[in-house]
């Protein structure tokens, strides 16, 4: 706030140099003559002071026979002599300082926070139908109305608040984390197989499993049931529990591998050379000016969209948009055996390390690198540990309890 102050009333930079500049900083403490940055150079000072400060000097001068040269001059008063002449200069920042301070009694920006089951777009929704809408005057904004309208609408949000924080409306919400669980409760489901194998490990949590430990297992079959059988003391079946099947299942199996690189392939040369456009979007009015819709026979293009912010939660409706074209031109290039075999082994890096990344545990690689014709092939099988996730809907089944069992009972 204090470097504010200064630079409102203006401040010099000042060279000071003769026989004694020691008693010239005294003369100037004594006279309340603030300076400050002194830096030693030997036969001279450098030292900043203000400009009513500089005013003062006359006599701390005379008295110590220096010398002080102004060597630059900040602050809005130099600033303003600087300009004097530049009317239209001085009017144009007027007029954008009447404009901002048009824009900042609106809302450009609605922010939602808080939100799971609920999109934005949905509440965005819901606040435009009832007229709270970007452009809308803050005014006529009720940020408790909006707080009562999105608990009506939305039985499962316990709390929401809404609040103006520069020209963005910000609502936050709190969702029942109960209400919500109970709306992801999960049918009953079987864990089945997803391909051909053995069964190396399985641990067990919930469900009736179906088979064990070095079993051999097809596709699609029920590894671990979701009906587990309800007995009585006697052993007999006399019902059915249906839970969602839990459990860690290994199956050891083989993933076929196969990718084909044509030795003949085209590449994109980029030249260098570039054009530069866009558009702006004001007030959502787009205003483009697009001088090179297609400049070149072959092009890249990317585009970066910002919306413009004077600060955090201060946004205009400007929105800029720069467009980047760059040509190339399309050459046919043709790899050497090594470099289609160091591209195919990559490219099985890459397979390999991604079944890694999701926790895939691999045992032999059995894949086979080779020439095709024109082509580098690279073919065979892959020999992992994976962990079953797939899952079907649990059948439901009718027990019948015997007559036998029903008269015991009684």
């Amino acid at each position: 706030m204090n470097r504010i102050i200064i630079w409102l009333k203006g401040y010099v930079k000042v060279r000071l140099s003769g026989f004694s500049p020691e008693r010239f900083m005294n003369l100037c403490g004594n006279r309340s003559i603030h300076v400050w940055g002194v830096e030693n150079h030997g036969r001279f000072y450098i030292l900043y002071m203000s400009r009513k400060s500089f005013l003062q000097l006359r006599p701390v001068i005379r008295k110590t026979k220096t010398k002080v040269a102004i060597i630059e001059k900040y602050g809005l008063p130099f600033f303003m002599h600087r300009y004097r002449k530049r009317k239209l200069f001085f009017a144009g920042i007027l007029v954008f300082l009447m404009i901002l301070l048009v824009m900042s009694l609106y809302i450009w920006d609605i922010r939602i926070s808080g939100n799971y089951s609920k999109t934005s777009d949905m509440i965005l929704k819901l606040l435009s139908d009832n007229n709270y809408k970007y452009g809308m005057r803050k005014s006529k904004v009720d940020c408790e109305a909006i707080e009562k309208l999105i608990r009506a609408e939305y039985n499962d949000v316990t709390w929401a608040s809404a609040r103006i924080d520069g020209t963005c409306l910000i609502v936050e919400l709190k969702e029942n984390e109960i209400l919500r669980q109970e709306e992801t409760v999960e049918k009953p489901s079987d864990l089945i197989a997803e391909r051909e194998g053995e069964v190396v490990a399985i641990v067990t949590r919930a469900g009736s499993p179906k088979v064990r430990k070095g079993d051999m297992v097809s596709a699609n079959q029920i590894l671990v049931s979701g009906a587990v059988p309800v007995l009585d003391d006697f052993k007999t079946l006399v019902g059915m529990q249906y839970v969602k099947a839990d459990a860690d299942i290994y199956l050891k199996t083989r993933l076929p591998y196969e990718y084909s690189l044509p030795f003949l392939h085209t590449e994109k040369e980029y030249t260098g050379k570039k054009r530069y456009d866009g558009s702006i979007s004001l007030f959502s009015k787009n205003l483009k000016f697009h001088i090179f819709d297609n400049p070149f026979p072959e092009f890249d293009r990317v585009e970066d969209t910002k919306q413009i912010r004077l600060s955090e939660y201060f946004t205009l409706p400007v929105t800029v948009t720069l467009r980047t074209t760059s040509e190339y031109r399309t050459v046919k290039k043709k790899y050497t055996k090594e470099e289609a075999a160091a591209l195919c082994k990559e490219n099985l890096k890459k397979f390999l390390d991604d079944l890694e990344e999701k926790g895939v545990q691999i045992i032999e690689n059995d894949v086979k690198i080779g020439i095709v014709g024109e082509n580098c092939l690279a073919k065979g099988m892959v020999d992992v540990i994976l962990l079953m996730e797939k899952r079907q809907d649990t059948e439901m089944v009718t027990v019948t309890v015997p007559e036998d069992n029903r008269e015991t009972e009684e």
